[in-house]
């Protein structure tokens, strides 16, 4: 693994980053930690940390939640630009473009009627 970072998730709902610099701080050096609600990412200095952390800090204890250290998945990118579906999307289909305009709903016309523009 060449990757410096790794993800961390099931994160406490008051989580600092204070609190997960704490907890991997004895790998070695870190460069970032971004926490984005109940996941984040912490990044090395070398990936040979990362790779400890993958490998000896998978379910260990943080302010009382087992955390879960994983490889981070490659972001999607597809026509409508990067990142679309988020970094945990599941598997889900990825969205149209936004919508613009105005949407209507008409009721009371039976579902067969068709309109024209003229």
């Amino acid at each position: 693994m060449s990757n410096r970072r790794v993800y961390i998730g099931h994160l406490p709902p008051n989580v600092t980053k204070t609190d997960v610099e704490d907890v991997f701080k004895g790998l070695g050096p870190i460069l970032d930690v971004r926490i984005l609600g109940n996941y984040g990412f912490v990044e090395f200095e070398s990936s040979r940390d990362a790779e400890d952390a993958l490998r000896d800090y998978n379910g260990v204890s943080l302010l009382g939640e087992n955390i879960i250290v994983e490889a981070p998945r490659e972001r999607r990118r597809d026509a409508y630009g990067p990142g679309v579906g988020g970094y945990r999307g599941g598997d889900a289909p990825p969205r149209g473009p936004p919508r613009r305009g105005v949407r209507i709903n008409v009721v009371g016309i039976p579902g067969s009627t068709s309109w024209q523009v003229g």
